[in-house]
């Protein structure tokens, strides 16, 4: 049976998942402070890509050195962004056209832009290409005005670019509302535009035809009266397929009998030697294209911005990082500063070691053969006492092997370290799900440093 995840299921997907952001505990993860290779540095390195399974969650979150919360603040419904550009085509929105969100190339060269720009923070949706390259630049400042130009393109303004999570905006994708429009002003999107009547897309061409006049459309009103809009069409020569269907030369799209429209029918009288004609109508939503934006533009992506600053926990850890995540449903020790958790496991020694490793290098548990990735030694006052830490992760290359409660480890250069007690840190070793993982080169951080981190998920 063939089937295929429409449009609006992954719309759903993207807000349901925003909602549960709201809803749940997000975290976005930071970790994996060993290389990946040990000629990590190389131009010809190939960073391995997260399979999904679930061996690799379980890696990514033992890995894991810092989280940061997710909340409403910074993740959004985000759309890439089209930026208006002279000279450049655009093509008409249509329910018809399943590329209308995507560019293409024309037969001979040049680029036809998706159906909507984005110019001075606000977005609009094409609604009738021109002929030629577009030449006039969209300035209606209202959501239910047109704006009409001489090289046939005509935009209608459908959302501005929210600035309230402004810090997920990119050169790639811009924030868009996830909501309906306020009480203010949809009433008046609904009456100005909604149920409008902007244009065809002909589906299949028929044959046969051979009359050059005109195709009738019947269209039904919202009040279930009925009004005829006669349409020039063209026909190819040759097959007398109907190639395309017009508005009248003296359409008006701001006319009372424009608007209001729910559905529609045509009639093919003049075209009695042809056949198998389909035309679909172009109708804007009942309500108006502004009154829910994210219904009508490509909202299937959802953007997560988080800062890493260089406070980023209490432990003032500068250790680098190589793999991102976004963890869900996580557990956490009672008291914990919920914004920020530390998530590395740490030894407390009994004063200052010599010397310490290499971050990232292995460590040697006693005589037990129980290995770890060393992290970072630091200092915590605790109690108004100095604590001293060694901070260190396990994965499924060093094993999972308990680490004694107490003793010594050595590492690679045959130190060897005494400490007193095991503990765990913030987070709850190996909790949570792991909703999305990104693999990278490393990331230094370092005093005075923020990492300004951008997801964008595609559903």
């Amino acid at each position: 049976m063939a089937a295929i995840v429409t449009d609006s299921f992954r719309r759903n997907n993207a807000q349901f998942f925003l909602d549960n952001i709201a809803d749940s505990t997000y975290y976005l993860g930071l970790g994996k402070s060993e290389q990946w290779a040990t000629d990590e540095e190389s131009t010809s390195l190939v960073i391995p890509i997260p399979l999904g399974i679930p061996s690799d969650d379980s890696d990514i979150k033992s890995n894991l050195t810092t989280l940061i919360k997710i909340n409403t603040v910074n993740s959004g419904l985000v759309i890439p962004q089209i930026k208006w550009k002279a000279g450049a085509r655009y093509k008409a929105y249509s329910p018809a056209d399943p590329d209308c969100f995507y560019p293409s190339t024309l037969v001979g060269g040049g680029e036809v832009n998706p159906c909507y720009a984005v110019i001075s923070g606000r977005i609009y949706l094409c609604l009738k290409a021109g002929d030629g390259a577009v030449a006039n630049i969209p300035v209606s400042t209202d959501y239910r005005a047109l704006s009409y130009g001489s090289d046939g393109y005509i935009w209608i303004l459908v959302d501005n670019v929210v600035t309230a999570t402004a810090n997920i905006n990119t050169d790639q994708f811009i924030s868009i509302s996830s909501g309906v429009a306020a009480d203010s002003i949809s009433a008046a999107i609904e009456n100005d535009g909604g149920g409008l009547l902007y244009g065809f897309t002909v589906t299949s061409g028929g044959s046969g035809y051979t009359s050059t006049n005109s195709v009738q459309f019947v269209a039904r009103k919202i009040n279930d009266t009925e009004i005829t809009i006669t349409c020039p069409v063209n026909i190819n020569s040759t097959t007398g397929a109907i190639e395309s269907v017009l508005l009248p030369a003296d359409y008006s799209y701001i006319a009372e009998s424009s608007k209001g429209i729910v559905d529609g029918y045509f009639i093919f009288d003049s075209f009695e030697t042809g056949s198998g004609a389909v035309i679909v109508p172009h109708i804007a939503p009942a309500r108006g294209f502004a009154y829910k934006p994210s219904a009508i533009l490509p909202s299937w992506y959802v953007g997560i911005a988080v800062d890493a600053v260089d406070t980023i926990s209490d432990d003032g850890l500068y250790i680098p990082y190589r793999q991102i995540s976004v963890l869900k449903d996580i557990e956490y020790s009672e008291g914990s500063s919920i914004d920020t958790l530390a998530a590395l496991r740490y030894l407390t020694l009994a004063s200052a070691p010599t010397s310490t490793p290499a971050v990232g290098s292995l460590i040697t548990f006693g005589t037990t053969g129980i290995k770890a990735y060393f992290d970072n030694y630091s200092t915590v006052s605790v109690g108004g006492s100095t604590q001293h830490r060694v901070y260190f992760h396990q994965n499924s290359t060093t094993g999972y092997g308990v680490v004694p409660s107490t003793g010594s480890f050595t590492a690679p250069n045959n130190n060897t370290i005494n400490y007193l007690t095991v503990n765990n840190n913030e987070y709850t070793p190996r909790s949570g799900e792991v909703i999305f993982a990104e693999n990278r080169k490393k990331i230094n951080r370092q005093s005075a440093q923020t990492e300004e981190i951008k997801i964008i998920i595609q559903f």
